[in-house]
């Protein structure tokens, strides 16, 4: 559904794509879709956008999956940066909403604790990264948050909150990917939650420093590193960090099985939509 959801988001930059998905009314169903065990998307038709995301999501539903339906939305949302999409998609139905902000130091594996949740509850997830992006129409600015001119990242977080927003007014939970380093930061997501009646839940990912630093060298080799150096980075990050109230949070040990990521945040046993 990821491969899916993205595939759509692209096709629709095209406009041709977008044209012919304008012209049928958004009319896109399972039959139409093929996915290779490579993840390659064809559509049998035209295709792309957020009609073509809904249709499909609703045809999805229709058939029994309700979870791949919302896994199909929230990775159109996340690829499109349209999640404004979600409030004319009927939300699940049971379990209590909930707002979770995923925080923590760099390489601390807050990314990967966000896409579980994600993937296991097809929750929404938001990413600061994503909305710089959008921000600077795809230009590249620097490598972590840490390093933002703090007007920049004034706005990153006031667009992340806003994105949440969208989320939270469709009926969903929401997940929110980001390095919440100061108490300032937490509180604004915990008054977003508690504006729209959800559980705020932030959780704070940590390791141990050997597998950190391993990350960080996957990282330079993948990325190339930013200038400096992710250790660079690392340092700042750490040294700016505010330590979050004991009892406000939710500690991660990300060296752990992920299942216990899981438990911890009580959604070891929770159903899927």
């Amino acid at each position: 559904m990821r491969a899916v959801g993205r595939a759509l988001a692209e096709t629709a930059g095209g406009g041709g794509a977008l044209a012919a998905t304008a012209s049928r009314g958004g009319a896109l169903a399972c039959r139409a879709v093929t996915v290779s065990k490579s993840r390659r998307v064809r559509f049998a038709e035209p295709a792309g956008g957020a009609a073509d995301a809904l249709a499909l999501a609703r045809d999805l539903r229709e058939r029994g999956a309700a979870r791949l339906a919302e896994q199909l939305a929230a990775a159109y949302a996340l690829a499109a940066d349209d999640y404004a999409l979600l409030q004319r998609l009927e939300p699940p139905e049971g379990g209590e909403r909930f707002l979770l902000a995923v925080g923590g130091l760099v390489a601390s594996g807050k990314s990967t604790v966000a896409k579980l949740v994600t993937r296991r509850l097809g929750a929404p997830r938001v990413v600061a990264d994503d909305v710089r992006a959008a921000l600077l129409d795809g230009a590249e600015d620097a490598a972590h948050e840490l390093a933002w001119a703090s007007d920049l990242a004034d706005r990153v977080y006031a667009g992340l909150l806003a994105r949440g927003g969208e989320v939270l007014a469709s009926g969903r939970s929401v997940v929110l990917d980001a390095c919440f380093p100061t108490e300032a930061r937490r509180r604004a997501a915990a008054a977003l939650a508690a504006r729209h009646g959800v559980h705020f839940v932030f959780a704070v990912c940590d390791a141990p420093l050997e597998d950190m630093v391993a990350r960080l060298r996957l990282r330079d080799r993948r990325d190339g590193g930013p200038p400096g150096g992710w250790d660079k980075i690392a340092r700042e990050v750490a040294r700016t960090w505010e330590p979050p109230r004991r009892g406000a949070y939710v500690p991660l040990d990300t060296s752990f099985p992920r299942a216990a990521w899981l438990r911890a945040l009580g959604l070891g046993k929770r159903d899927a939509p």
